[in-house]
Parts: structure tokens; C-alpha cells; sequence
């Protein structure tokens, strides 16, 4: 036996700075580069992704894990930092400090082979002591 079904009615999205205001769904066509140039894409971004440990924002994450404003950082922080996002649940130094150390290893790398650090400064980075804050 076949049952009518009633038809739900169609909501009209309606999408503003890349978002839509009735559900908040995301909009497929959004450009941010049309409104933000890539410092403040990159600004946004910082600001709101996840550090691991509870933290979001690179303010957030620098002064629960290092107890420091972002510009207080070292380059060895600001390097452990910079290896967090790509797996925070993993990468969270006070999860696994030996495995943070490790990817910050990587990043410090990474810089030296972009040309951003000499080598002999990346070296130096890697076996400065991190006090974390907690």
C-alpha cells in the first residue's frame, strides 16, 4: 500500500561572505580571494583552526602550551606550533611530546630546504629546550 507523503517545503538558501544565513552550510561558490588578500586568508585561518589539547587559534594554543603571546614565540615553539594542525590529536606536545618534537623536526626541515633558515639555525632549534606551560 503506497502512503502519501507530504512534500517538505524547499528552503531558499541564501549565502553571505561565504556561508549560507538560513543553514549555515558553506558556500560552494565562495572565493575568500576576492575579498581578502592571502595574509588575511592566512590570518583568518590561524585564528580558527584546532592546536589539539582543546585549543583554537594560534593565540590560544601559544599561551597553553607555551604560556606566551604568538610574538613572544622562538622559532623552536613557533616551529612545534606550526606542525600541530596537520594531525592536533596526535601532534599535541602534551599528548606525545616525543612525537610533537618530531614534527617539528620536519617543519624546521622543511624551512631549511624552502631556504626560509639556514641549516646551522634549524640545528640550533631542534636541540633548544621546550618548557611547555602545563
Amino acid at each position: 500500500m503506497l502512503v502519501a507523503q507530504k512534500e517538505t517545503p524547499k528552503t531558499e538558501h541564501k549565502f553571505e561572505n561565504g556561508k549560507c544565513s538560513v543553514c549555515g552550510a558553506a558556500d560552494p561558490d565562495y572565493k575568500p580571494e576576492l575579498n581578502y588578500s592571502k595574509d588575511e586568508i592566512l590570518e583568518l585561518y590561524l585564528n580558527t583552526i584546532y592546536f589539539g589539547s582543546g585549543y583554537y587559534g594560534i593565540k590560544e594554543a601559544s599561551e597553553g602550551y607555551f604560556g606566551k603571546e604568538p610574538a613572544m614565540l622562538a622559532l623552536p615553539e613557533s616551529a612545534m606550533l606550526a606542525g600541530i594542525p596537520n594531525a592536533p590529536s596526535l601532534y599535541s606536545p602534551y599528548v606525545d611530546f616525543m612525537l610533537a618534537k618530531k614534527r617539528q623536526f620536519i617543519v624546521l626541515d622543511a624551512m631549511t630546504a624552502a631556504g626560509y633558515l639556514r641549516e646551522s639555525v634549524a640545528d640550533d632549534a631542534k636541540i633548544k629546550p621546550i618548557y611547555l606551560a602545563h
